[in-house]
C-alpha cells in the first residue's frame, strides 16, 4: 500500500513538473507579480 502511496506520488510530481515547463508559468508569474 505504501508502494502505491509512492507511486501516486511520483506520477503527481512528475505532471507537475510538466506543467512547470509549460508557458502557463510565465502567466502564472505575471498574475502573482
Amino acid at each position: 500500500m505504501t508502494f502505491c502511496v509512492i507511486f501516486a506520488l511520483l506520477i503527481l510530481s512528475l505532471a507537475l513538473s510538466t506543467t512547470i515547463r509549460q508557458p502557463k508559468s510565465t502567466v502564472y508569474n505575471e498574475a502573482h507579480a
